[in-house]
């Protein structure tokens, strides 16, 4: 009970036709394909089109998945009778990609599914059979409210995604700078501010480039001349926070993950201290610190 590639190719063809023409690649849904994720949705959703095969019984023919698909996608390692189901999950997971389709775009970068998952939500009414809301929730203090999300994201991250993380913190990590100048500091915020670190500091002597590094996103860039003035500043920005010295050799970003890791399990915020006070090359030491802090960021396989 294999479906013949003729009528399958046919009607791709016509669909095509009816799009005026548009790129529209075929993509079969199957279990020998890529695992469909956040990333893939997102990747798909730059194309003008898409037209997704839905199989049945024992498949395609191979020629057609061989010479007329652009790819394979699989939903996940479990069995169900057709690609239907699955194809709803796809087109969904994609359209939220789509500018316009979701009415705040910015709900689509801070959904579960980025790695991390999001902290618990609740509603009305206060008490359901003996089951109370969270006080803090109904406290009326915003700061408490976020703090107490901040810590809930992580710990229910810990639990069901602990390889992300890191990625459910973002509001707990601070990146510090020293011993490098405006250019590189620049451009290494530049690279992690708004994605895993929500607040970058750089700690220098030279009051210009104090200034213009404050100049690059206000709410999240912060500079000070010394060290026990960083301290105070991380405190007041992320509370109680752990110290971590990112190394320059990516293979140790394993060890500043686990620190970093630990310092969120006991509800301290996440410090890491890069320090190009004696490097030869400031820029060369900025691209390794990069390539770390890339490292100890991206999220752990599943295991």
């Amino acid at each position: 009970m294999v479906m013949k590639p003729g009528p399958l190719v046919a009607a791709a063809r016509d669909l095509q036709k009816r799009l005026g023409g548009k790129p529209a690649p075929l993509y079969a849904l199957t279990p020998a394909g890529e695992k469909f994720t956040d990333d893939v949705a997102r990747r798909l959703s730059k194309l003008p089109a898409l037209i997704l095969l839905c199989g049945r019984y024992e498949g395609f023919d191979q020629r057609v998945i061989d010479h007329y698909c652009a790819g394979e996608i699989s939903v996940g390692e479990f069995v169900i009778s057709g690609g239907e189901a699955a194809a709803l999950c796809v087109v969904d997971a994609v359209a939220r990609h789509v500018p316009g389709v979701v009415g705040k775009e910015e709900n689509v970068l801070t959904d579960s599914g980025q790695g991390a998952l999001k902290y618990p939500a609740y509603t009305r009414p206060e008490v359901f059979e003996d089951h109370a809301v969270p006080k803090v929730l109904l406290s009326g203090d915003q700061s408490a409210v976020d703090a107490w999300r901040a810590r809930a994201a992580v710990e229910r991250t810990d639990a069901g995604r602990p390889g992300a993380l890191l990625a459910a913190a973002p509001s707990r990590i601070v990146l510090e700078m020293r011993g490098i100048g405006f250019e590189q500091a620049s451009a290494l915020a530049g690279a992690f501010l708004g994605g895993p670190v929500a607040n970058a500091l750089l700690i220098s002597s030279d009051t210009s480039a104090r200034a213009l590094f404050r100049d690059i996103a206000p709410d999240q860039t912060h500079s000070a001349r010394a060290r026990p003035e960083a301290d105070r500043k991380i405190e007041k920005l992320a509370g109680p926070f752990a110290w971590i010295a990112v190394p320059r050799d990516v293979r140790d970003a394993g060890a500043a993950r686990a620190a970093a890791a630990k310092a969120l399990r006991e509800g301290k915020a996440v410090v890491f201290h890069v320090d190009a006070e004696r490097a030869d090359d400031p820029w060369r030491a900025v691209v390794s610190f990069a390539r770390v802090l890339q490292a100890v960021f991206q999220p752990l396989p599943a295991v």
